[in-house]
């Protein structure tokens, strides 16, 4: 095993996975070859690295539907007014008038780290930080392309939701007493998420800077297959 890598066995590492700067900070404290956060972003834009997203509020989660290994999208439901919804509940709303089509049961996951394959609004986020993190003109969101934002697990995408309840209009002696869940894709991350990278995925990154290939057993194999997204309406 490389010494370049021995911090990954530290004791004191007890989490599979790390905030970005504490990446960087971890690779020069311990003599890897120095790497900077823009390393990171531009590796996982190319897709030979993921990185996760840290979830600290309760999410819900859909699966997208795929036809052919790619993404279906969809027309927006427009069936929910936009009275039913606080000012900090539209800000969830995308401009774009297509989302991902999704199917199956709403579920909540208890993982809080989930990772991503950047196939939704998160990859032009990325895009964003990279370019603040390199002092470069922003990039520019072409036609609200907007559709969401996704994370993968076992092997399949999902697209983040936003629980919320509606009245119904059910009432006894002025208190309302019913309310109904819609689920809304959210279209930006929450507040308080942000994103990281595990430890598998970072010294995959060290591997390809190095230009050699170094199998560590003690490490977890994470493989989600490469799907892309339908250009076309469905």
């Amino acid at each position: 095993m490389s010494d370049r890598l021995a911090f990954f066995k530290n004791k004191n590492v007890n989490s599979d996975w790390l905030t970005i700067k504490e990446a960087v900070k971890a690779s020069k404290k311990n003599g890897i070859r120095k790497i900077q956060e823009s390393d990171i972003y531009r590796y996982a834009l190319q897709g030979k690295i993921l990185l996760s997203i840290y979830f600290q509020s309760p999410i819900t989660l859909r699966k997208i539907k795929s036809y052919n290994h790619k993404l279906k999208l969809k027309p927006k439901d427009n069936n929910l007014s936009d009275d039913k919804f606080t000012l900090d509940e539209i800000d969830f709303f995308s401009e774009s008038n297509l989302t991902f089509s999704t199917e199956g049961k709403y579920f909540h996951t208890a993982h809080g780290v989930i990772d991503t394959s950047l196939f939704g609004y998160e990859y032009f986020l990325i895009q964003c930080i990279l370019a603040h993190n390199l002092k470069i003109p922003s990039p520019v969101l072409r036609g609200n392309n907007n559709h969401g934002i996704t994370v993968s697990l076992s092997g399949e995408t999902f697209l983040v939701h936003n629980r919320i309840s509606l009245r119904n209009g059910i009432s006894l002696n002025g208190i309302d007493l019913s309310f109904n869940d819609a689920y809304l894709p959210i279209y930006n991350l929450p507040k308080d998420a942000c994103f990281v990278i595990r430890q598998t995925e970072l010294n995959k990154l060290f591997n390809w800077l190095a230009g050699k290939k170094i199998t560590l057993g003690f490490f977890h194999t994470h493989i989600i297959p490469s799907i892309k997204t339908i250009l076309a309406c469905l």
